[in-house]
C-alpha cells in the first residue's frame, strides 16, 4: 500500500455503516473472478500478438467492474445486466498496451490524490479515512490495496492516453451556436396522415405468396427466448393522494407490514409444498399467469418494474422467488416454463407472415396515395392564403397540428419519429410544404409549416460555456471511439474465454 494511505485514526465501527451503503446501493460483495485456474500456462487470449494470462485478464476484469460501480453509483444494479465486462476488459488491456507503448507514467502522488478525492465511499465526514479504505478493500471489495492502487494507476494511464489523443480537438463559435440552435429552436406543423390501416382491406395474400415471403425473410419471424411466469400478488390497499411533506398514514403502513408478513409466510409454505395453487387458495388469491414474454418484448400489461422483470429472467424452471417488494405490493414469482429462442416453421408463423405481407403491401398503397394527395395539394394550395388545411380537407383528409415542439419530443399521433422531426425542421417560409410524404409508424404524413420559433440569442450567451464543454466532450468521445476502433483492429484479439468456460464446465 502507498505509505501515505496507511495512516489510521478513526473508529472501526464506521466500516459497517459504509459497507451496508455499498451493499445496498450496488448489491456488491466483492467482484468475483470471471474464471478460475492456477495454471500459469492458461491464457485468456492474445492481443498485439502477446498472450494475456488468465490472472492478468481477471485482475483487469475485476477493476473494470469496480470502475462500473464508480461510474453508475447507486444505479449500478440496474445497468449491470447490460454491461459487457469481458469486452470492456479487452478494451482496457488494449488501451493499456498503447499507453505503455507511449511511455505514459503515473506517479504515486497522482494515485494518492485520485483515491483520496474521487472515491466517496472511502470518506467520513467529507475526509478520506485510511482505516475505512483498508477495511473496505479487504472485507467488501475483496481486493488487496496494492492491486487496487495499481488498478487506479492503470485507469489514470488510460485517462492520460485519452487526453493525448483528443488534445487537438477544438470547437468554434459557429459549432456552439449550431448546437444551441438545434437544442432550442421550435417548430409547429400541420399534417395530413394517410393511414396504412385504411388500405389493408384492399390486399389479399394467398398461401403461396406468404410461403415465398417466409422463405426469403425467415429471420423476421425469429422469436427470442421467452418465459411464462406464475405469480402471487399480495397487493397493498389503495392509498389516498398525499399532500407534499404529509406524514404517512400509520394505519396504512401497518396494513402494508401485515401484507408483507403474509407474503413471507406464503413463501415459507411454498418451500415445503411447491404447490402455488394450494398456497394461493389458502390466501384467497388467484394465481396470475403472464403468458410467454421476452426481454425484448415484455408483458407491459402486468405493469412490473424493470427490477422485477429482471429477476424473473434469472429464474430456473419451477424455481420460486422470495417475496419481492414493489410500490404496488409483494410478489412471489415461479417460472412455469422457459422457451429457447427459435425461428418458427411456416405452419406456426403462417398467420404472422400473412399479416406482415398484407401490411407491407398496404404500406406501399398508402405511400402511393400520399404522393398523389401531395401532388394535388401543391397544385391547389394558394401560397398567399396559406390554405394547406382547407385544401387537404377538400380531399377528404384529416388535418392535425403538432404542438410547438423541439427535437426529440414525443408527439401525439406520431410518437417519436426522427424522419418526421427531420422533415419538420427542414421546412421554412420559402418551402412550407414538404417535398415528399414522411413514413411514420401509422402511415405516411404530408407536412406543412405552421410556425417556426427561433432560439433566444440572449439565452445563448448564458449557456455558451456549458454548451462548449458539452460539444467538446462529444467530439472528443467520438474521436477517441474511432481511435479505439483502430486499436482493436491492430490488436487482432484472439479470445480464448469461451473455450475456457466450456472446459471449466466439464
Amino acid at each position: 500500500m502507498l505509505k501515505i494511505l496507511r495512516k489510521k485514526g478513526v473508529a472501526k465501527k464506521v466500516l459497517w455503516a459504509v459497507a451496508i451503503v455499498i451493499i445496498i446501493s450496488f448489491g456488491f460483495f466483492g467482484t468475483a473472478y470471471l474464471l478460475t485456474g492456477t495454471d500459469s500456462n492458461i491464457y485468456a487470449g492474445k492481443i498485439f500478438g502477446k498472450s494475456i494470462s488468465l490472472d492478468e485478464f481477471n485482475q483487469n476484469y475485476r477493476f473494470a467492474n469496480i470502475q462500473a460501480i464508480i461510474t453508475y453509483g447507486e444505479n449500478y444494479s440496474r445497468f449491470q445486466p447490460f454491461l459487457n465486462l469481458e469486452s470492456e476488459t479487452w478494451d482496457r488491456l488494449t488501451l493499456l498496451h498503447e499507453a505503455k507503448k507511449r511511455r505514459i507514467k503515473i506517479n504515486d502522488q497522482e494515485v494518492v490524490d485520485t483515491i483520496q478525492k474521487k472515491y466517496a465511499f472511502f470518506k467520513r465526514d467529507g475526509q478520506f479515512d485510511s482505516l475505512l479504505y483498508d477495511d473496505i478493500l479487504r472485507m467488501i471489495l475483496k481486493i488487496t490495496a496494492r492491486d487496487f492502487e495499481e488498478g487506479v494507476r492503470d485507469s489514470l494511464m488510460i485517462t492520460k492516453l485519452y487526453e493525448q489523443v483528443t488534445f487537438p480537438i477544438t470547437v468554434s463559435d459557429d459549432e456552439i451556436f449550431d448546437k444551441f440552435k438545434t437544442q432550442n429552436e421550435r417548430v409547429k406543423v400541420d399534417f395530413a396522415l394517410i393511414p396504412t390501416e385504411n388500405y389493408k382491406d384492399q390486399v389479399t395474400v394467398d398461401e403461396g405468396r406468404a410461403q415465398k415471403y417466409y422463405e426469403e425473410h425467415k429471420n423476421e419471424f425469429y422469436l427470442p427466448a421467452a418465459i411464462n411466469i406464475e405469480y402471487l400478488a399480495f397487493e397493498f390497499p389503495s392509498a389516498p393522494a398525499e399532500a407534499p411533506n404529509q406524514t404517512p398514514d400509520p394505519d396504512l403502513e401497518a396494513q402494508k407490514n401485515e401484507i408483507g408478513r403474509k407474503a413471507n409466510e406464503a413463501y415459507l409454505e411454498l418451500q415445503k409444498t411447491k404447490d402455488i395453487n394450494q398456497v394461493a387458495q389458502k390466501n384467497n388469491l388467484v394465481v396470475g399467469v403472464t403468458g410467454f414474454f421476452s426481454q425484448e418484448q415484455p408483458n407491459l400489461q402486468i405493469g412490473w418494474s424493470y427490477e422485477l422483470l429482471h429477476q424473473a429472467f434469472q429464474l430456473k424452471e419451477d424455481e420460486i422467488t422470495e417475496p419481492i417488494a414493489t410500490d404496488k405490493g409483494w410478489y412471489i414469482l415461479k417460472l412455469k416454463k422457459k422457451r429457447d429462442a427459435y425461428v418458427p416453421d411456416f405452419a406456426e408463423a403462417k398467420e404472422k407472415v400473412i399479416e406482415t405481407v398484407a401490411l407491407n403491401e398496404a404500406k406501399t398503397i398508402a405511400k402511393e396515395q400520399a404522393e398523389k394527395f401531395l401532388a394535388d395539394i401543391k397544385n391547389k394550395i394558394n401560397p398567399k392564403q396559406d390554405n394547406f388545411a382547407d385544401v387537404a380537407r377538400s380531399l377528404n383528409l384529416t388535418v392535425e397540428q403538432t404542438p410547438d415542439f423541439i427535437r426529440g419530443q414525443y408527439l401525439p399521433t406520431i410518437g417519436l419519429s426522427p424522419e418526421f422531426e427531420k422533415e419538420a425542421f427542414s421546412l421554412s417560409e420559402n418551402k412550407k410544404t414538404a417535398d415528399n410524404p414522411v413514413e411514420t409508424l401509422k402511415g405516411y404524413a404530408i407536412l406543412h409549416l405552421a410556425s417556426y420559433t427561433a432560439p433566444d440569442e440572449k439565452q445563448f450567451e448564458t449557456t455558451k460555456e456549458s454548451l462548449k464543454q458539452q460539444l467538446l466532450e462529444e467530439k472528443k468521445n467520438k474521436m477517441f471511439n474511432e481511435y479505439l476502433t483502430q486499436l482493436r483492429l491492430k490488436a487482432n484479439l484472439k479470445d480464448n474465454l469461451q473455450k475456457l468456460k466450456e472446459n471449466q464446465k466439464q
